[in-house]
């Protein structure tokens, strides 16, 4: 089922299709298999943010492959515009959603050794910025919307 709406204005609205797309967002990212130092940088990275609340190391990892990347990230991001509308995922979202999106296109790239999505045709390393993007700018604008493993087990600890 999608989410969000893309006609919302609303906070926290951003609307994304992953129906049939496996959450691997539920799956610590450090036992996910990973192949090579970069594709092992990022599951730390993202590791770090799901259950330390920590963002500096994908804030690294970000900045260090988008400039390389940039010119792929913004290719997916006009994508999205087309296939959402523009801006929609500045708009918000739980962020466990461009989480999970980020560790399905790493295992493609890394794993099943894929350049491109299959869907949109794009490379996988400018959805992974993308993703990433998301992330970031969610970490400093949204912290509502938060739903990631750090976040709900401490609040669970203190019940």
């Amino acid at each position: 089922m999608p989410i969000g709406n893309v006609n919302s204005t609303e906070r926290g609205s951003g609307a994304r299709f992953n129906d049939g797309k496996p959450d691997l967002s539920l799956i610590p990212p450090r036992l996910l298999y990973v192949k090579g130092r970069t594709h092992l940088d990022l599951a730390d990275a993202l590791h770090d943010l799901m259950f330390a609340g920590d963002d500096s190391a994908l804030t690294h990892w970000h900045n260090m492959m988008m400039r390389e990347h940039v010119a792929d990230c913004a290719h997916v991001f006009e994508y999205g515009k087309r296939k959402y509308a523009a801006w929609n995922w500045a708009k918000g979202m739980a962020w466990s959603i461009p989480v999970a999106c980020a560790l399905r296109h790493a295992h493609a790239l890394w794993v099943e050794e894929q350049e491109n999505d299959a869907e949109s045709g794009l490379s996988h390393i400018g959805h992974i910025l993308c993703n990433t993007t998301m992330i970031l700018h969610f970490t400093r604008n949204y912290p509502d919307l938060n739903d990631l493993p750090h976040k709900v087990l401490n609040a669970n600890a203190n019940n």
